[in-house]
């Protein structure tokens, strides 16, 4: 418990560094303290603290604000219709302005990415510890990923989603080297 505190202060200096004072120090510190929780729980999925880190960098450089051209929104970048569900089950409004919220946005999505985590796997296409087909149905779709699997010659996820993957993983190996695994 001791060394999750720590963990947790030393991830909230982090956190905010990175996005370059866009996070309050409260939001930081909230946004640190999900991520080691949320981590802790889903690890016996899998899931890591600096892949959530990794790709919360790529999404949003860890601004609270940003919104892409797809309408994606918050930390995280989720679409309003794909946070639909998690919201609700959040108790909290279907909006944007729900997604805004850095702490709502981490919830939301880290439950959508251990969803597709957790299909990925059921299908015997990735394993605990694989997140490729996860991580690239994050950026692209689950639908686009599946269409892309389904036929060899489709050129939708290959290069631009190896490249996101990439990515991702460059910034996960990135925060392993700050310490945090």
């Amino acid at each position: 418990m001791l060394d999750d505190r720590i963990v947790v202060l030393k991830l909230a200096d982090a956190v905010r560094v990175k996005s370059s004072g866009k996070l309050t120090p409260e939001q930081s510190a909230n946004v640190a303290y999900l991520l080691v929780n949320l981590s802790n729980q889903y690890r016996p999925e899998g899931l890591s603290l600096s892949l959530v880190l990794g790709l919360i960098e790529v999404e949003s450089r860890f601004d609270p604000t940003a919104v892409s051209s797809a309408k994606a929104y918050g930390l995280t970048q989720t679409l309003l219709s794909t946070s639909r569900p998690y919201l609700t089950a959040l108790g909290v409004p279907a909006t944007k302005e729900s997604l805004l919220s850095p702490e709502i946005s981490v919830k939301v999505g880290v439950a959508y990415l251990i969803d597709l985590h957790r299909t990925y796997r059921e299908s015997g296409l990735e394993d605990r510890e694989e997140w490729h087909l996860s991580v690239d149905s994050y950026f692209w779709g689950e639908g686009n990923v599946r269409e892309s699997l389904a036929s060899a010659s489709s050129s939708r996820t290959g290069f631009a989603s190896r490249s996101y993957w990439a990515k991702v993983r460059q910034a996960q190996n990135s925060w392993r080297a700050l310490g945090f695994q």
